[in-house]
């Protein structure tokens, strides 16, 4: 699973992704190790110094009406455990 892919990232409006073309290179970087059956949530880099985080979709509206969310994003939630993930010493990486 670390090999990366090729995948097409739809632009929602101009603001996302910078407006920058829509293949992007995928890392997969972790699954959430406590989350079976479902193997969410997922971490992967792209090769635009950005991240792609598949979470579960916040849908409670207090929590929602507290953010200022543009139009064309969404809000997912990840468990605290999955920020290691983000650090190079998290993923395993030699500095």
């Amino acid at each position: 699973m670390g090999s990366a892919a090729i995948t097409m990232v739809e632009r929602a409006t101009p603001r996302n992704l910078r407006d920058r073309e829509l293949a992007v290179r995928l890392t997969f970087v972790a699954k959430d190790p406590n989350s079976n059956p479902t193997n969410s949530p997922t971490l992967y880099r792209t090769d635009r110094g950005s991240w792609l985080v598949q979470g579960f979709v916040v849908t409670d509206p207090d929590a929602l009406a507290e953010m200022d969310i543009p139009e064309g994003e969404s809000v997912v939630e990840i468990p605290d455990r999955m920020i290691q993930f983000f650090t190079e010493e998290g993923r395993g990486v030699a500095g």
